[in-house]
């Protein structure tokens, strides 16, 4: 096992979120999950200013039902999964300690 490994974020050029694989109650957090979704590590809000954990905690709070929902019904119904559900989910893990 590698201890040293790296993350960086993912630049939005790199990989873009499709909004037609996402429901629309949850359009509003693409940048969201784009820029934190699966390369961030546990702990990202810590280092951000007070305005991104705020802006962040409170977009998640506001969305976290839907989220859990379309994650658990991806989930139920197996691979493949849309393309943006892998970006979502590491979305919701990292962010859960938060909420």
């Amino acid at each position: 096992m590698n201890d040293n490994i790296k993350f960086r974020r993912v630049s939005v050029t790199e990989r873009q979120i499709d909004p037609a694989t996402v429901p629309e109650s949850l359009q509003a957090l693409i940048s969201i999950a784009e820029r934190y979704g699966l390369t961030t590590p546990i702990g990202f809000l810590e280092g951000q200013t007070q305005r991104e954990r705020d802006t962040v905690k409170h977009l998640l709070d506001l969305y976290r039902t839907a989220l859990i929902d379309w994650l658990d019904e991806s989930a139920r119904r197996g691979p493949p999964y849309p393309p943006a559900h892998s970006s979502f989910s590491a979305l919701r893990m990292i962010a859960d300690p938060y909420l």
